[in-house]
Formats: structure tokens, sequence, C-alpha cells
């Protein structure tokens, strides 16, 4: 099965119109939340696609997620 991997970076963010039309051709989907301690995979090889939402952060903020995000 096709697998979409959602990153967002707020609590209360959706996949909004992007995720009906991943949803609309078949694609199951997962979502993870960096800033929340969900941890980034190692491995992406199990995802067709992979959507990186944004949020109110700036690459220059220092905050671990941000950093390990980076590296």
């Amino acid at each position: 099965m096709k697998k979409v991997l959602y990153i967002f970076h707020q609590k209360t963010s959706v996949a909004g119109d992007v995720g009906k039309k991943f949803e609309n051709r078949g694609f199951s989907a997962e979502i993870i939340r960096p800033p929340l301690g969900d941890i980034l995979p190692n491995d992406l090889s199990s995802y067709s696609s992979i959507v990186i939402f944004g949020g109110p952060m700036s690459v220059n903020d220092d905050e671990k997620f941000i950093r390990d995000e980076i590296k």
C-alpha cells in the first residue's frame, strides 16, 4: 500500500486539502510531530511520499528538535 508521511510542527496542524488528495489516491497516512517529542524515522523507504508542513519556528531558533531535524 502507498503511504505518505506528514511532518507537522504544531499540535493542531492537519493535512487539509493535501491530505484529501493523497487519501483520494489511495494513500494511507502517518503523522509525526517532532516538536512534541516524535522521532523522525531513520529509514524512509516505506513511504511513497513525505510532506513537511511549516510552523511558526525558525531554523535560527535554538530548539533541540530543530537541531535534530537539520542533522
